[in-house]
């Protein structure tokens, strides 16, 4: 056999004569060059094999802009991809097409990616880090006659529980005054300012499921700014919006509600906050945040018990991080809630508990407004205390003492409790009670040593 009969030895002869090593016998030579020629076979192959894997790669216009704005993505992968898998970033349904048109309707920075295969079956993806800006319209802006700089201004609509509020409606209010930067000496004084509102300064929004809108807003002016809420009622603000973001916190149900300062029971890295309002006469709020900084809770329990005896409520402790609200009934006369949290942290039983008391309502005063009737519980004490002092009778500032403990459990002096607290008014009477006793031992003792 010759190397112009033979293929293989033909293809050997003339890519690899360098390589060759030259034996006497040719059918040998043939064998070995045929080896070789398999090997570079191979190898082409596996060279050809990746050059050909697909690699993705994609860009979209535009990257940015005011939601909901439409974003094409465009795919720029090379190895001829047959499969493509999109990932948007933003949580929604993802697509499988090779340059889709995506919408993003909230604001965020987010990082889409792609997936792509070839015929067989090779695949690669890339992700394009805080690719696209979604920013919130700026839609709440008034035509300002007047100086100054306007400036994006966030305002938050809460309860007092900070949770947010969302679809309340704002309405901001240029006004102007007779005095200008003096407001505050004429507020301070009780003399009422001469406002007015601005023209073409009415602006109003809606806030979104975090419960914020925004506005521009001109440091240089008065803003009046008024809340409307289902549920709700807002007492109206006035600010010269010089920071970038004011909170404006709700009260329930007319206002009624009163508020109680939080308890914090922290155990080792766990922390228990307890907050409770009355919202209604016969219902009262309680609202329980439990935060584990290690995240090791595995399991417990929350539980609300009437007078320590009897089980009202109880939960579940699902996760190292979450919040509770729940209203209790509120019985004539009033309630003792004991919160008890019995967590498991880290394989640990941390048990903790908080006891508040809720008043009951007041007794009937034939229909008279609460504030009218404090009022003159309040002037029965002063006058009672008054001939207490004319007269230098320790007996009467008994009957002063005896008469604020009978208002204070009948419930008429509840709006004065609501402004200073139940504990220190409570305080506020032993304080006098105590001072009442000393009064009157020191007087039977001057007239004992008189006698």
């Amino acid at each position: 056999m010759t190397y112009d009969q033979d293929y293989s030895g033909w293809i050997m002869r003339k890519y690899l004569i360098p390589m060759r090593t030259v034996y006497h016998s040719n059918n040998f030579e043939v064998i070995m060059m045929r080896k070789y020629l398999l090997i570079i076979i191979v190898l082409l192959s596996c060279i050809s094999a990746v050059a050909a894997a697909p690699v993705a790669n994609f860009s979209a216009m535009p990257t940015s802009g005011n939601y909901s704005f439409n974003v094409q993505f465009q795919d720029a992968s090379s190895g001829a991809p047959v499969a493509w898998a999109w990932n948007f970033g933003d949580g929604t349904i993802n697509s499988t097409q090779q340059n889709p048109l995506h919408t993003y309707t909230f604001s965020g920075i987010f990082s889409p990616s792609l997936t792509v295969w070839d015929a067989g079956g090779a695949n690669s993806s890339v992700t394009n880090l805080n690719y696209i800006n979604s920013s919130k319209p700026i839609t709440n802006i008034s035509k300002l006659d007047i100086q100054g700089k306007p400036s994006l201004v966030l305002l938050q609509v809460k309860t007092w529980m900070g949770k947010p509020i969302p679809t309340a409606t704002v309405s901001i209010q240029g006004i102007s005054t007779t005095t200008g930067t003096f407001d505050w000496i004429y507020t301070m004084l009780g003399i009422p300012l001469d406002e007015a509102p601005i023209q073409s300064t009415l602006m109003t929004g809606t806030t979104d499921s975090l419960g914020e809108t925004e506005f521009m807003m001109v440091p240089t002016t008065k803003y009046n700014i008024s809340v409307t809420a289902p549920g709700y009622t807002f007492t109206n603000i006035y600010v010269y919006p010089h920071d970038l973001q004011y909170t404006i916190i709700a009260n329930p149900l007319g206002g009624d509600g009163i508020y109680v300062p939080p308890v914090v029971i922290t155990s080792g890295t766990v922390n228990v906050t307890v907050r409770t309002m009355k919202t209604t006469p016969v219902l009262q709020g309680i609202n329980i945040t439990y935060v584990d900084s290690s995240a090791s809770t595995t399991g417990g329990f929350i539980n609300l018990t009437q007078d320590n005896t009897t089980l009202l409520l109880s939960f579940p402790i699902v996760a190292s991080s979450f919040t509770l609200d729940q209203d209790v009934t509120v019985p004539v006369g009033g309630r003792n809630i004991l919160v008890t949290v019995t967590a498991l942290v880290g394989g640990t039983t941390v048990k903790k508990s908080y006891t508040v008391w809720f008043r009951g309502a007041p007794v009937t005063t034939g229909g008279f407004d609460p504030q009218l009737v404090m009022w003159g519980c309040m002037f029965l004490l002063i006058m009672t205390g008054m001939i207490a002092g004319a007269t230098t009778s320790p007996q009467v500032s008994v009957i002063v003492c005896l008469e604020a403990w009978i208002f204070l459990a009948l419930g008429w002096l509840n709006p004065l409790v609501d402004k200073i607290g139940n504990d220190k008014l409570v305080g506020l009477f032993m304080l006098a009670t105590l001072i009442a006793v000393i009064w009157n031992i020191r007087e039977a003792k001057r007239q004992e040593t008189g006698k």
